[in-house]
């Protein structure tokens, strides 16, 4: 009766380590970075790669794979910038995620304008890069716009400020 009992146990547990899930052991990875225009009232508006030099704050999304508990770091990197320094960050924001969410939202600001170039955001996760991703900061469109925007390029600031996180 006991070696009944006994197995009987062991079956059913046996069952409880086959349905663990493989992504308990897996490491949390970045499924995609978002970027994306201010929609004036400072929440995430448009998504887009391409922005203006007056397009502040810039929005970024960072939506992971898990919602583990993790630090995520944005850094906007200087690919080709008006004569700045190349793969200098210009700003960079961390977060550490409570274990209930798979979404940061990063938003970044310049000191006045965003120097006109080419950039990066390169998301790190427990100090490792995950993923980056590519954009674009152009001259505004608009003739009053572009007469703040000085042929010199100017020093961006680290100065940012965090969004809501999910």
């Amino acid at each position: 009766m006991k070696l009944i009992l006994l197995l009987s146990l062991s079956f059913f547990c046996g069952f409880n380590i086959f349905g663990q899930t493989e992504s308990d052991n897996s490491e949390v990875a970045v499924e995609q970075i978002l970027l994306a225009r201010d929609d004036g009232s400072g929440e995430i508006g448009e998504e887009t790669t391409t922005f203006s030099a007056t397009d502040i704050p810039i929005h970024c999304s960072v939506e992971l794979n898990s919602t583990k508990s993790v630090a995520v770091k944005m850094n906007f990197v200087i690919v080709e910038a008006g004569g700045l320094k190349r793969e200098k960050t210009v700003v960079t924001i961390s977060y550490k995620t409570n274990g209930k969410q798979n979404v940061v939202n990063f938003n970044a600001s310049p000191g006045d304008v965003w120097t006109v170039g080419k950039y990066r955001a390169d998301v790190l996760l427990d100090g490792k890069l995950a993923k980056s991703r590519d954009f674009e900061i152009q001259k505004p469109s608009s003739k009053n716009a572009a007469d703040n925007i000085s042929s010199k390029p100017k020093t961006i600031l680290k100065k940012s400020r965090k969004l809501k996180k999910n």
